[in-house]
């Protein structure tokens, strides 16, 4: 008995350390959010990380370069659920028109599709005081809309937008399709 609770106390330490480092091949499969939509870092240079308590309800996930950048850029993702807008346009232009009051300066922005074909729009913005800039990407449906943000510092912010635009590029809703017994039951 003794024996097998020390094997026992064994795997349990094993498993608990080796809980501590997420493998590349988990952290790098498809990120698939409760909230409809879905990322997929797989061909590109990010990982995605333990979220922080201090983060915890704020942001949905967050990713990490695993790519050696002369900086460690973040991309976090945030959900902004039963907004009272209802489309792109209006929710964009809302924040076009806030980021001022929180230190931030609107480098550009426009209108863009991904390659999975979701529209979206693009915001760059520069924040003085902390000397970072960041990109964000805002897709919305159904009067819900998933913020993709990829922060760095403001000198190596360059090395960093190639690596987000690809992460960026994976978004996609996810669609469930019903099969047809499915849609006369409803």
């Amino acid at each position: 008995m003794r024996k097998f609770i020390i094997i026992g106390l064994i795997i349990y330490s094993s498993a608990s350390l080796a809980s501590l480092r997420v493998p590349e091949a988990i952290s790098q499969s498809l990120y698939s959010s409760d909230e409809g939509f879905s990322l997929n870092p797989k061909d590109t240079s990010w990982i995605k990380t333990t979220t922080p308590n201090d983060l915890t309800g704020k942001v949905e996930a967050l990713f990490r370069t695993k790519a050696s950048l002369p900086s460690s850029p973040t991309f976090t993702v945030r959900v902004d659920k039963d907004t009272r807008l209802r489309t792109l346009k209006d929710y964009s232009t809302k924040w076009l028109k806030g980021f001022g009051q929180f230190g931030l300066e609107v480098l550009g922005h426009q209108y863009f599709k991904n390659k999975e074909n979701e529209s979206g729009f693009v915001i760059d913005l520069a924040n003085s005081t902390s000397k970072k800039k960041l990109r964000q990407a805002i897709f919305f449906k159904n009067a819900k809309a998933v913020i993709l943000t990829c922060m760095d510092q403001a000198e190596t912010f360059k090395s960093s937008i190639k690596p987000c635009n690809e992460l960026i590029q994976t978004f996609s809703w996810n669609e469930r399709t019903l099969a047809p017994a499915e849609k006369l039951a409803h």
